[in-house]
């Protein structure tokens, strides 16, 4: 087998898609800070009923016991921002606390959908007509921020993609996928970032669908207070409908506060049996997460919450969204956190409604931050390790010539060290390869550049050069494999 080193110097992320092999996504930090600052979380629908004259804009508002589920509705786009351009569009809107000084350290964009396909038809129950069997990749949208009139092109990282998910029936029918991207560098230049977003031409299903269409968007913000408490803020996404447990480490203060955050699709109202359940392990102390309005069995249920209330601040303001989710709780005022607790875990429980987790944060107030740190990916050293490599040096080490280093520039990646073992053009190739390593059991992804339209198919993707390394004499060892090199990506956020 061919063994080299492609070192590519990538500004921002890149186009990706995660395979595994039961289907789902596992879950992953995001990010990771402790901060005298805050976060905060809006979003929206992009698909709502459409029924007689009751259109999509129109928010609708049934959420009786007798309220039906999207699954009894044509679904159509939402479509507000009287644009031409646009085929889909909604909007929320950031406010805070006022008369703050703050400093944005990250904006993260998510959406969510399914999506088989464009348009179909029931033709009697569980018989579906297929009118628009066109598919593209949903990892672009247009965002409008309060500070532009225009529109900007945003391109993102798939999470998650059910189209490929070939041995999760789960999916079948509704192909559900999350997508990710890091807008920071879009809002940054102002200390002032609260008002209205607009997030347009997200993709869905039209129609009629198996289990009913349905999707949304939601935009995550970090950032630094003047006179905010110390707090420990980390992010998870990935996408999954089966029992999960996330871990979050904390050290919290006397008295703390704790809020729990986070997004989904497909939870039903008037469904039972989907959870969100917290344990304090060292203590063993399990406590239901909850609100008014987001009952013990039925936490996912079609509505946009924060602290007790439906947030009105949206545009159309359903209060039954038919299938999206997002809520901000502080889950505190009814669970006291202990000060020796260093753990807290969180359990999702489905039962006969089978909702799609895609994103979830805590935020907890810490011991006193005297400088605040963030670590990207929980683990500073690592990144350091990335931030300083040195390509020449290593090249230098390996005995590696220079016509082995290529630098090149392509929008939206993570950092990191790829061990790519194949370079195409046809995205078939792509699929046929993906298939075959996932049966041996690698979990294969791969990143798209769209200047020149190559896909690179990658193994493993891990923060550490060594581990990178290692991962390259494994590869070695698999007769199947032909060749194997290391891409270096280094952001420049």
């Amino acid at each position: 087998m061919k063994q080299s080193y492609l070192f590519l110097a990538l500004l921002l992320p890149l186009f990706q898609v995660s395979f595994s092999q039961n289907g789902n996504q596992p879950f992953k930090v995001r990010d990771d800070f402790e901060i005298n600052g805050d976060i905060a979380i809006i979003g929206n629908q992009i698909v709502n009923r459409e029924e007689n004259k009751e259109k999509p804009n129109i928010p609708f508002n049934e959420v009786s016991e007798k309220a039906r589920f999207n699954d009894r509705f044509v679904m159509k786009y939402v479509d507000v921002d009287t644009n031409d351009h646009t085929f889909s569009s909604s909007s929320a809107t950031l406010a805070l606390n006022s008369g703050k000084k703050r400093n944005l350290l990250r904006a993260g964009l998510y959406w969510s959908a399914t999506y088989p396909h464009t348009f179909s038809e029931k033709k009697k129950e569980n018989e579906f007509k297929i009118t628009d069997k066109t598919r593209n990749i949903p990892n672009t949208v247009l965002l409008k921020i309060p500070s532009k009139d225009q529109y900007l092109h945003v391109e993102g990282t798939m999470v998650f993609d059910g189209f490929y998910a070939f041995s999760n029936l789960d999916f079948k029918g509704s192909e559900p996928y999350v997508a990710y991207a890091d807008i920071t560098h879009l809002i940054q230049d102002t200390h002032n970032f609260e008002g209205e977003y607009f997030v347009a031409n997200i993709l869905a299903a039209n129609g009629e669908i198996k289990g009913g269409s349905c999707g949304g968007w939601a935009m995550v913000f970090i950032y630094e207070e003047e006179g905010a408490s110390a707090k420990k803020i980390t992010t998870h996404d990935g996408f999954t409908s089966v029992n999960t447990v996330l871990n979050y480490q904390i050290n919290p203060k006397q008295n703390a506060k704790g809020r729990i955050l986070g997004a989904s699709i497909e939870g039903d109202l008037n469904v039972v049996g989907d959870k969100l359940v917290g344990n304090f392990p060292k203590n063993n102390i399990s406590f239901f997460i909850l609100e008014q309005g987001r009952s013990r069995d039925d936490f996912f249920n079609s509505s946009i919450t924060k602290n007790n209330q439906h947030v009105k601040s949206r545009n159309p303001n359903s209060k039954n969204t038919l299938g999206f989710d997002i809520y901000d709780i502080e889950f505190s005022k009814y669970q006291q956190i202990l000060t020796d607790e260093q753990e807290l875990n969180l359990k999702l429980i489905t039962g006969a409604d089978k909702p799609f987790l895609f994103f979830n944060a805590i935020c907890i107030e810490t011991e006193k931050n005297e400088n605040g740190t963030y670590n990207r990916f929980g683990n500073s050293a690592e990144t350091k390790e990335i931030d300083a490599f040195d390509v020449s040096a290593e090249m230098a080490k390996a005995g590696i010539g220079e016509d082995d280093i290529k630098n090149i520039e392509i929008n939206n990646s993570d950092k990191g060290f790829y061990n790519v073992i194949g370079v195409y053009f046809n995205s078939k190739s792509v699929l046929k390869l993906i298939e075959t390593l996932n049966k041996k059991g690698y979990e294969t992804n791969y990143l798209f550049d769209d200047k020149t339209n190559y896909h690179y198919v990658y193994t493993h993707h891990s923060l550490s050069f060594d581990e990178a390394l290692k991962n390259r004499d494994t590869l070695s060892r698999d007769p199947e494999i032909k060749e194997s090199w290391i891409l270096v990506i280094k952001n420049n956020n």
